[in-house]
């Protein structure tokens, strides 16, 4: 390329690119010829190169140095705040934009897709925030959105941005922006470098657009519906159009050049926060919008969760749509600037939901716009007025009404941030085109330094205006005249309705009015003449009208001539005179025209010569040596000025006015209630006093105008008592206070007029009571409070009853924020514990939501527990006491800090105890959420159990049993199930952990509430028979873990169950057995046998029984009452069976001994069974073996001598159930033989007796094991019957030694098992014979009666239920109803035994319907009586034993007895 196109090519270079190409480009350049070229080049935008000669050109060129786009954005953070304000500008563009609905959503998922473009891959990540409009985006839009100094709308007073410099706040949360509208798609990114496509082309990547149609090139499609899917569509992408803008902003993860702030959750969360104070009102002038809402995605972004939604409600929304719309295109098409004025009014109603919260809120909303053409257009004095329009707005609350002066907020269209500097101290909100503070948070108020530029500012306040009130006393014609002078003049003159100005006087900001005094200055300033067009001598006689012009007209050409000239007022003596006469003394002076005053002008200024005269005369009289001649001559001579009644001023006599005032009184408020002589010294008093007035004390002329206050109007009354209320010496005369306290002078905050003592003293301490009430003095009394106070001022303590009643309800109020609303509550409870009537009040307001609770958790209170109480108002009925009940029922019920309230605490019954249920509800949700890192659980929960066990001593237990489902024990290894622990450890108890725990020492004083809940009291048998089913539990799962461990525990726990083995049911001892991969398996008792010696040769699967583990001992088996494995085997499994005897034993033998004979014989008979029994093949084998090598893992040492030489004989064939039937022929008389014989010989046989069902019973032969036999001498056996089968036949008893043996061997004799006992009470009902029942029923009171406190105690736990306690029948001589007549289980037949009884009927019930009989005159109709016992009088001795069974013995119910 030649030099000349290089240059070329680098001029058009500059044409197209920004500055940020100049440094590379001028090197460039440089580099091209070094020393060759002499030119440089400096560029500007549109400015073609200029080449000067290095030679003849004497300067030297730099740049000025501009920030980057960075340091330009960072200067733009610096402005505006990080807070809601953003999500303020983005709602501003929209509003802009013309949208209708805004989504803010904060999208928390954690997103990057790394299959997506390198160059975008920054722009869609995730957490971001999204926002989402209805409106497209112009191209002017897409121009305004690059512009980072500049903007769009700086010119369009229609537009709410004028900065252009909103938009780029939102680079405070994020370092890159995605924008989709319409046809494309914008990816912004500040701190991209340039990208050089060559030396000669640079290319600024800061802004990257692509065509939504082309999407899918940098971006596959699931992703952009996976980000964006809520609002973008395929159908979207498909045609290359979205009908709206979205905005994705990347959430900051970490520090950058733009900022330092990581945008976290939390960050967020603040900014929703900081929006939503103002979300409520900033739709109300608004004229496009009608959604704002944030939101917040978890997972799925189809199903966000609503934050914050403020829109306009339906109703009514159609009316107010069309007035906005209307409005728009008004104005659009005046361009703001309408030739009329322009009113547009609707009102709506804004829905306000927040946290699941609907408050609704409807404004009358009214816009106004002067026009150009109105006679009193408002002109903006500010620089560019094209840029502002005189459009304002108020909106006034109209339901819920708006009482609270302090809601009104400014905006400028948008609300200006809530605080005291942007409140308008009105009910109203106030619109308009305020000069804003750059980063449109303040308005721009007028200060000392800028009061001198008027070009600054658009906007005068109250104090720069001029109200014409003071002119409403005057003629027509005086306030036209002096309102065109004012206007003339350019003076801000404005006229305000009367309740406005009542609102400006109580804020203190009363704008001052037009006076004689303010119009003369003004004629001053401009020089002394008249520029306006006006009746001069109408405004000479207002300026003149005070009497105080004296030396201020001087300069004024306002003295009008005869000749119709006008000549300037002067007091100087050098000046040419100007004369006053009549009119024929101008005659006599014809040519002095221009020396005479204007003739009907004279009474005018005649005042002030005749007042010189008066003057004179009262300094030459001598007040010493006045004659009465002369004192009547001057009281008939107008020589004083009077003030009359109505405040008119004139000449005035002695004779006519009898009153006058020091000098201090002529500052009096209100004009005089009589007439009253003025005088300027001491000497006019005195000569007025010397003629004959009187002297009229400030108290007197007071009380004369409180009297006459039918002639003056409520503000004149207000004046004068606001000016007695400042003196502090009229305030002591009593005759004034008692006028007062009869005067409604005193404003409250709203501008009604009250008696002071019907209002209350705003520095009370409880004042708060009333915020948002009309109860107290505005704030311009606050300075007379003392004063107020001693005319009757009241405390919020004396609040009448129905409206402190009233006050209470009112809290409530929608016009009250939320802190107002807190000290309100704080204050009316502190009012209702200074009262006498708190409790009547308390009774009414109950219900009424009025109360704050404690919202933050006590310190150590568990993390993970739920606290109840929520931060809204709420009513006393749901609140308890904070300190009394915060550990017991904070998650449950809302809690009151009341430690200062004992009186309220008591009206709204704070500190009584709720439902029994609520403590349990609370104590449920500690459990689950307890964790073991927990703090502070171990206290609560002795707290908690503190009450529980109140409610166990009550009648109120039943609502504990709910807690019995739950780990509701607390333990050093957490919370754990009742039946889990045990109270009361001691020495030589098993550690059971971690199937049982123990007690903490802290908890065993509320022992009562434990047993209730299902402790364990101590280490028993039936805590070990639970432990050992928890432990078969956990196993039984498959756990491999402490086996060892727990095997070891279960050994230690059966030992600890040997001494109850009599009391333990076979079915629920459960013992640990061998096994192949030496899990622990436990095996029911009864299914276990024990061997002396090794069995891994024996499998299980061949036998009935399982072998008891290596663990436990011989011994500790065998006293188990555990099975010996050669019964088992001996008996062939049938251990069980019933052999009846069929056949006698010698019987059979001899029989035998004479059909065969020993040898062939024998085998023969072999032969001949198994030909009978179907055998095909028959075989015998002669065994000789000695067999000494198989004599170790015998069943029984006495099978020693069974393993040598032996005669097999075998055949094929299978015995029937007749064949064993009939080999059991024999077998009874030598079974019984051979177990005589063993039991005679018990030293040799023990082991082989025991566990064995052996001994035949009385009378049916019954086989049965000796531990379930019943040794028929004893006193156990009068509970049973030959039929029970429980006595062994006589021949295994009639020797004491047999006798001995057998209870050796574990027959009952003095106790039996709970279980038998229970068996024996079912059968009560169940025998026929009614004498055998109630035997038995008297025999098991009996048997219970010789029995420890343990065994009874458990006996009783078994029999409560069962119906076997007779019923007394119906005495003799008992003439009411009997209650025993209509009940239960009868029995009225005899059995052989009992046939010399009289028959009779016997009922028999449970225990606990039963009252014992010395209560059956009380009682007898209504409650069952326990019969007295048949025979032996033993029921005195056994009461305790039938208390344990639940019979009513000592103590009898109220209610029975009145029943």
């Amino acid at each position: 390329m030649s030099q000349s196109h290089q240059i070329q090519s680098i001029e058009r270079t500059c044409e197209l690119y920004s500055t940020r190409c100049c440094n590379a480009l001028n090197n460039y350049v440089l580099s091209l010829t070094p020393g060759i070229i002499e030119r440089k080049y400096c560029y500007c935008r549109n400015i073609k190169f200029s080449w000067v000669s290095e030679a003849k050109n004497v300067f030297r060129y730099a740049d000025i140095e501009l920030p980057s786009a960075i340091g330009h954005i960072k200067n733009i953070l610096s402005q505006y705040p990080d807070s809601g304000q953003i999500i303020k500008e983005l709602i501003q563009n929209a509003e802009d934009a013309g949208a209708s609905k805004v989504d803010v959503v904060h999208d928390t998922r954690s997103l990057e897709f790394p299959e997506a473009h390198k160059d975008v891959q920054c722009f869609i990540r995730g957490p971001a925030l999204c926002l989402y409009n209805d409106a497209v985006f112009s191209q002017e839009d897409w121009n305004g959105v690059r512009k980072l100094l500049d903007s769009i709308k700086k010119d369009d007073p229609l537009r709410v941005g004028q900065f252009g410099l909103g938009f780029k706040s939102v680079f405070h949360i994020s370092d890159y922006i995605t924008i989709i509208s319409g046809s494309q798609l914008l990816f912004m990114d500040p701190s991209a470098p340039l990208l050089f496509i060559d030396l000669s082309t640079p290319v600024n990547r800061m802004c990257r657009f692509v065509s939504l149609s082309d999407l899918g090139k940098v971006l596959p499609e699931s992703i952009a519906l996976q980000l964006w899917g809520t609002y973008l569509t395929s159908q979207h992408i498909l045609t290359g159009t979205f009908p709206a803008t979205l905005f994705w902003f990347p959430l900051r993860q970490q520090p950058s050049q733009l900022s330092p702030t990581v945008y976290t959750k939390d960050r967020v969360r603040q900014l929703f926060d900081s929006f939503s104070v103002e979300a409520p009102i900033c739709l109300t002038f608004l004229r496009a919008l009608e959604q704002v809402s944030l939101q917040r995605v978890e997972r799925d972004p189809r199903t966000p969760v609503l934050v914050h939604q403020v829109g306009y409600h339906n109703h009514g929304v159609s009316v107010a749509r069309q007035e906005r719309k209307n409005l728009r295109h008004i104005l659009h098409q005046c361009e703001g600037r309408p030739s009329t004025s322009i009113t547009s009014q609707y009102q709506v109603t804004i829905h306000n939901t927040k946290d699941g919260q609907v408050s609704k809120q409807t404004m009358l909303v009214l816009h106004y716009l002067p026009g150009q053409q109105d006679k009193y257009c408002i002109k903006y004095k500010g620089n560019e007025p094209h840029r502002y329009i005189p459009l304002v707005g108020v909106a006034v609350p109209t339901q819920p009404i708006a009482t609270s002066w302090a809601q009104g907020s400014l905006f400028t269209f948008l609300p200006l941030p809530l605080d005291p500097a942007n409140a308008t101290g009105l009910p109203v909100h106030v619109n308009a085109y305020f000069t804003l503070d750059q980063n449109r948070r303040h308005v721009k108020w007028r200060t000392h330094e800028s009061s001198k530029e008027p070009d600054t500012h658009g906007f005068l306040t109250t104090q720069n205006v001029i109200t014409d009130a003071s002119l409403e006393d005057y003629s027509n014609q005086v306030n036209t005249c002096v309102k065109e002078v004012l206007k003339c003049y350019q003076k801000p003159l404005v006229t305000l309705p009367s309740h406005v100005t009542i609102s400006l006087d109580r804020l203190n900001s009363t704008p001052p009015t037009v006076t004689p005094a303010l119009v003369r200055e003004c004629l001053r300033s401009g020089g002394g003449k008249v520029k306006c067009d006006c009746d001069t001598i109408t405004l000479l006689e207002y300026i003149t009208s005070d009497q105080h012009y004296h030396n201020q007209l001087n300069g004024l050409q306002l003295l009008p001539l005869n000749d119709g000239s006008w000549s300037t007022y002067s007091t100087n003596s050098t000046s040419h005179p100007i004369y006053i006469c009549t009119s024929n003394e101008a005659e006599a002076l014809w040519g002095l025209q221009s020396y005479i005053l204007q003739l009907n002008l004279s009474s005018v200024l005649h005042s002030r010569s005749s007042n010189v005269e008066h003057e004179a005369l009262i300094s030459a009289i001598d007040l010493n040596t006045l004659q009465p001649d002369v004192k009547k001559f001057l009281a008939k001579l107008n020589i004083f000025i009077s003030v009359r009644e109505c405040g008119n001023i004139k000449n005035d006599c002695v004779k006519r006015v009898i009153y006058i005032i020091p000098p201090d009184l002529v500052d009096f408020p209100v004009h005089f209630p009589v007439a009253i002589l003025k005088h300027q010294t001491t000497r006019h008093q005195q000569l007025a006093i010397t003629l004959g007035a009187e002297l009229l004390s400030k108290e007197k002329l007071c009380l004369l105008a409180l009297s006459s206050r039918n002639t003056y109007s409520e503000g004149e009354m207000c004046k004068l008592a606001l000016y007695i209320l400042s003196d502090n010496n009229l305030m002591t005369n009593t005759s004034v206070c008692q006028w007062l306290k009869a005067l409604r002078f005193v404003s409250d905050v709203s501008g009604v007029l009250h008696l002071p003592g019907e209002l209350y003293d705003p520095k009370d301490d409880d004042i708060d009571a009333l915020i948002d009430e009309d109860l107290t003095p505005s704030r311009r009394f606050h300075q007379y409070l003392p004063s107020l106070v001693k005319l009757g001022l009241k405390k919020v303590i004396d609040l009448p009853q129905h409206l402190l009643i009233q006050v209470i309800t009112h809290v409530q109020s929608p016009s009250i924020n939320t802190e107002e609303k807190t000290r309100k509550s704080l204050a009316l409870l502190r009012v209702l514990e200074q009262r006498q009537d708190y409790k009547a009040v308390c009774m009414a307001v109950r219900d009424v939501a009025f109360v704050y609770g404690v919202t933050v958790k006590p310190s150590d209170y568990p993390v993970h527990l739920g606290w109840e109480t929520k931060p809204h108002l709420l009513t006393p009925t749901s609140l308890k006491s904070y300190s009394k009940y915060k550990d017991v029922l904070g998650s449950v019920i809302q809690l009151i800090d009341c430690s200062h309230l004992s009186k309220v605490a008591k009206g709204f019954n704070w500190n009584m105890d709720p439902d029994t249920s609520n403590f349990c509800d609370h104590f449920r949700n500690m459990i689950t959420a307890y964790q073991s890192s927990t703090r502070g659980c171990f206290e609560m929960s002795k707290k908690i159990y503190k009450y529980l066990s109140k409610i166990v001593k009550s009648s109120e237990d039943h609502n504990l049993e709910c807690l019995s489902d739950l780990p509701c024990v607390f333990t050093e290894y957490g919370f754990k199930f009742s039946h889990q622990v045990f109270l009361q450890p001691a020495v030589g108890d098993v550690i059971l952990l971690p199937y049982i725990y123990p007690l903490p020492y802290e908890l065993r004083e509320w022992t009562d509430l434990f047993v209730f809940l299902g402790c364990f009291v101590n280490q028993s048998k039936d805590l070990y028979l639970k432990f050992i089913r928890d432990v078969q539990d956990y196993h039984n799962t498959d756990a491999e873990d402490n086996v060892h461990q727990d095997r070891k525990m279960v050994v230690s726990v059966l030992e600890k169950l040997d001494k109850y083995v009599d009391d333990i049911p076979p079915s629920e001892l459960l013992l640990p057995v061998e096994n192949d991969d030496d899990s622990l398996e436990l095996v029911k008792k009864e299914l276990c046998s024990y061997s002396d010696q090794h069995c891994d040769w024996l499998s299980s699967d061949d036998l009935e029984v399982r072998i008891v583990h290596k663990c436990i001992p011989l011994k500790l088996a065998q006293s188990l009452g555990v099975k010996q494995l050669s019964q088992h085997l001996l008996l062939g499994g049938e251990t069980m069976m019933e052999w009846g005897q069929n056949e006698q034993l010698t019987t059979s033998l001899n029989n035998l001994l004479h059909q065969y004979r020993d040898g062939v014989a024998i085998m023969k008979e072999l032969v001949q069974n198994a030909d009978d029994a179907g055998a095909t093949t028959v075989s015998f084998l002669y065994d000789e073996r000695q067999n000494e090598d198989a004599r170790t893992r015998l069943l029984s040492r006495q099978l020693e001598e069974w393993q040598g030489p032996a005669l097999w004989a075998y055949n094929d064939a299978t015995f029937t159930e007749d064949d064993f039937k009939n080999l059991r022929k024999l077998g009874g008389e030598m079974r019984d033989g051979l177990t005589l014989h063993m039991i005679d010989h018990v030293d040799a046989y023990m082991e082989s007796l025991q566990g064995v069902a052996s001994i035949p019973t009385h009378p049916y032969g019954k086989l049965r094991d000796p531990r379930d036999l019943i040794c028929p001498k004893s006193q156990v056996a009068k509970m049973y019957s030959e039929s029970d089968e429980r006595f062994p036949q006589d021949k295994f008893t009639q020797t004491s030694n047999r006798c001995d043996v057998l209870l050796d061997l574990g027959m009952k004799s003095k106790t039996i098992p709970a279980e038998w006992v229970k068996e024996r009470a079912c059968s009560v009902v169940q025998s026929v014979c009614s004498q055998c029942a109630l035997h038995r029923s008297s025999e098991i009171l009996y048997y219970m009666a010789t029995q420890d406190d343990e065994k009874q105690n458990a006996i009783a736990s078994k029999l409560k239920t069962l119906p076997f306690l007779p019923v007394m029948i119906k005495p003799l001589k008992w003439q009411y109803a009997w209650k025993g007549d209509e009940n239960m289980s009868k029995q009225s037949k005899l059995c052989s035994s009992h046939t010399s009884h009289i028959e009779k009927t016997v009922t028999f019930t449970n225990p606990s319907d039963l009252y014992s009989s010395h209560f059956k005159e009380l009682v007898g109709s209504t409650e069952l009586i326990l019969s007295p016992n048949q025979g032996k009088n033993k029921y005195k001795v056994q009461e305790s034993v039938l208390d344990k069974l639940g019979v009513t013995v000592d103590y009898l119910p109220l209610e029975s007895v009145i029943e």
